[in-house]
């Protein structure tokens, strides 16, 4: 199993100018480290709406990398949004759902996918991302898999669904807003404003 830590830093050390949108518990550790101006923390969010913004945001700029980094309980609440990015297919566009099994920070609920809660056979969102018309899918187990994940992480052309399980966190896991969302999302939009990023107006 991996380390939430482990893979937020091995996606900022290589993820050159891509756009990274991340949520609750990966915002929180996102936000430990240097930020950014291509990073944006959903915090506060709604939650399950991670990945329909990072389509979004996708679909608006085509010529730049975006990975959004999603949890699971936030994916069971918006499963629909699978078939939606495998509708639009954006090339540009990575989801990373991180599977530790709950709702960390709520106070560590199980998920309906947790192990302790399933009456028979696994829960794969990979296996459900493939359902969904994904092309790309995948399970990260290790810190070898996630090296060796580096190529569709950053960059083949995608869209590409990557499921990373990880060990729950322990200790204060709360989440923490970097500063007011309206503020944030605005200083987004003059980066993309401001920059020759292919935005259409």
């Amino acid at each position: 199993m991996l380390e939430l830590p482990h893979v937020l830093t091995h996606i900022k050390e290589k993820r050159g100018e891509a756009f990274v949108f991340t949520t609750m518990g990966s915002a929180r550790e996102w936000s430990k480290g240097e930020i950014q101006e291509r990073d944006f923390m959903y915090i506060p969010s709604s939650m399950g709406q991670l990945p329909a913004l990072a389509l979004g945001f996708a679909l608006a700029q085509p010529s730049q990398r975006v990975i959004a980094v999603n949890g699971d309980g936030c994916m069971l609440m918006n499963l629909g949004a699978l078939v939606t990015i495998s509708a639009n297919a954006p090339k540009n566009l990575v989801l990373c759902v991180v599977n530790n099994g709950e709702y960390e920070v709520t106070g560590h609920q199980p998920t309906v996918a947790h192990s302790s809660r399933r009456v028979s056979g696994d829960i794969s969102f990979s296996e459900i991302a493939k359902g969904a018309g994904w092309a790309s899918t995948t399970t990260v187990y290790s810190v070898e898999d996630l090296d060796a994940c580096d190529e569709i992480l950053f960059h083949a052309a995608g869209p590409h669904f990557i499921e990373l399980m990880v060990t729950p966190m322990t200790g204060d896991v709360s989440p923490r807003s970097p500063g007011p969302a309206a503020a944030r999302a605005h200083a987004l939009r003059e980066l993309v404003l401001s920059v020759d990023l292919g935005y259409p107006g």
